[in-house]
């Protein structure tokens, strides 16, 4: 039957796309992404925005944050989904997750969601998975988004930081856009450290989970070595294990500490 009249495929340069995430430092690094690509795009921070940006204005895809609080992304997709505008309920809606887990992208699909990419964003992944949806052949644009949104497992083998910034730097366009993410995540990150002792004393598995979730996505967008430790302590705070959650939050406290002395000596490094 193909997309509605009102959801042709669109060029990317003719696209206009709907970043939807909880967290600044990735709003602006999908927003910088998608400006790169000569994408149009607009960014909010919750579900409960997201439906009222679908409903305000006419997008070609949205790039969907999965853990939210509040109402989260598979919350927002249904909603959205359920819409009686034809086009805007059809409209692609791509996940974003640092949880590349198989039953992860099943629960994304499983709500309406039409593809998964794994957080950190990178560049030719968001390209390819947005040219794919946008494409003539949507069928096939399926198949290459799922290719290209695949885990890169060479990922968590990087050591230090500094082939990372400059890997993102020439994915945003300029250094100086890498010096404003390493601002914002140093800004928020002693807020984040502070919810997390808090979470683990009160042994409130959930919230450390979440925090946990939020340190797994942003360090790993830098190569930080706390981007391993932090996809741990999630694991042991999924099991609810109180002696795996006490070692694994002391572990990640310090790699944040090494990782924001990497980062800041990086940032301080640029012309």
């Amino acid at each position: 039957d193909g997309p509605p009249p009102e959801q042709q495929p669109t060029p990317l340069d003719a696209a206009r796309v709907l970043v939807v995430d909880d967290n600044e430092v990735n709003r602006t690094l999908a927003t910088l992404q998608l400006a790169r690509l000569g994408v149009a795009a607009d960014a909010v921070g919750s579900g409960e925005e997201a439906i009222e940006a679908v409903r305000a204005e006419r997008y070609d895809a949205v790039l969907m944050d999965v853990r939210m609080p509040g109402m989260d992304g598979l919350q927002a997709t249904r909603r959205i989904r359920a819409l009686r505008d034809r086009a805007r309920a059809g409209l692609p809606i791509i996940a974003m997750t640092a949880d590349v887990q198989p039953y992860e992208r099943d629960l994304c699909l499983g709500a309406g969601m039409d593809d998964h990419l794994g957080k950190p964003l990178a560049l030719e992944d968001v390209r390819r998975t947005l040219a794919a949806w946008l494409s003539p052949t949507r069928a096939d644009g399926a198949a290459a988004a799922a290719r290209a949104s695949a885990p890169d497992a060479a990922f968590g083998e990087l050591g230090g930081c500094a082939g990372v910034l400059d890997a993102l730097a020439a994915d945003v366009g300029s250094a100086d856009a890498v010096v404003s993410l390493i601002e914002l995540w140093l800004g928020e990150l002693p807020d984040r450290c502070a919810e997390l002792r808090r979470a683990a004393a009160a042994e409130d598995w959930p919230a450390v989970r979440e925090v946990a979730h939020v340190l797994k996505s942003t360090s790993g967008l830098f190569g930080g070595s706390s981007a391993g430790l932090a996809a741990g302590l999630e694991a042991a705070a999924r099991r609810a294990d109180p002696d795996g959650v006490e070692v694994r939050v002391a572990a990640l406290l310090s790699a944040l500490e090494d990782d924001a002395a990497a980062l800041s000596r990086w940032r301080l490094s640029q012309p």
